[in-house]
């Protein structure tokens, strides 16, 4: 039988060697990765959806302010979780970059409810605040390999009773590497954070609280101008004790890192008519879970639009 996301429980789960999975694409990324100039990040899952967004739809502006908007989701076993966020941010140079945000959460699931009749499991809607955002980014492009590093720090000023805050400051460290030769795109992310959230196509209906690595590594091929195919290998490596927090109950749970370690691989299609306009799809498919994701993202960068709308006057 599959197990199903969340799952609290202290017991090891079968597990890939991500150690194997993830060390061999890293090194075969790097490898290659000496060719050519890379050009814009790839929207793949990484460990910070929002953040590379902005980033690919920001690679052509050079100094300024930068607003954006972002909608998107996960659709899997009965639940689904949608976040709407704007970004304000500011460009100093091709090389440094500081946004923020508030995200905005609308999630359906089943949930323990305590009626006259004793406690039942119905279906239930927790719509509210996140925890506000800061990322300092960086932006290395040279002919070798493109970096993308993403420093992100939160506030607790989301609900810890509905599981939208773990009611801790956290920490996103990220760092994302490219680079295209012909139409391939190869890349690998690595990461380390205290709190293990919302992965680009996968928006889990829990969040948690503990040290945690987060790698992967894949590839993308743009088979016309604006449409890209990409597919990954992904794993969630938790450190020591962790603490899991149920988006819909706001029931806490801790325990090992078996608690919430996952791993598996993403596809996914991309789709940008314009320079300022990005329409996403994939799916996930957890291997520790046995579970499968369907996920969808929509970026729109608003001062790009409302410059191409200024200049068609």
């Amino acid at each position: 039988m599959e197990k199903q996301l969340p799952v609290f429980h202290d017991a090891e789960a079968p597990h890939w060697p991500y150690w194997r999975m993830i060390g061999s694409g890293l090194i075969a990324v790097l490898l290659i990765s000496s060719i050519s100039q890379a050009q814009n990040p790839p929207a793949i899952q990484t460990s910070d959806m929002e953040s590379l967004y902005n980033g690919l739809m920001r690679a052509e502006e050079t100094k300024g302010f930068t607003l954006s908007t972002f909608y998107g989701g996960s659709f899997f076993s009965g639940d689904d979780v949608t976040e709407w966020d704007i970004t304000p941010g500011y460009q100093f140079n091709k090389y440094f970059a500081v946004d923020a945000g508030l995200p905005v959460y609308f999630i359906r699931g089943p949930g323990i409810v305590n009626t006259p009749q004793g406690l039942e499991q119905q279906h239930l809607n927790a719509n509210g605040i996140g925890d506000v955002y800061a990322d300092l980014l960086l932006t290395l492009a040279n002919p070798t390999i493109t970096y993308l590093g993403d420093f992100r720090g939160t506030a607790p000023t989301g609900n810890t009773a509905t599981g939208f805050s773990t009611g801790r400051v956290t920490y996103d460290w990220d760092n994302y590497f490219q680079h295209d030769f012909g139409r391939l795109r190869p890349f690998a992310d690595a990461g380390l954070a205290n709190s293990l959230g919302d992965n680009q196509f996968f928006y889990r209906p829990f969040i948690t609280f503990g040290t945690v690595g987060i790698f992967e590594a894949g590839a993308s091929v743009r088979i016309v101008r604006q449409f890209r195919v990409g597919a990954s290998l992904y794993d969630d490596a938790p450190i020591g004790r962790q603490r899991v927090i149920d988006r819909i109950n706001g029931t806490e749970s801790t325990g090992s890192s078996a608690i919430d370690r996952d791993n598996g691989w993403s596809g996914t299609l991309t789709y940008s008519p314009t320079t300022y306009l990005v329409f996403e799809a994939g799916y996930d498919r957890s291997v520790h879970y046995g579970l499968n994701v369907f996920s969808f993202g929509v970026a729109f960068n608003i001062k790009r639009a409302w410059t191409a709308a200024r200049g068609a006057i």
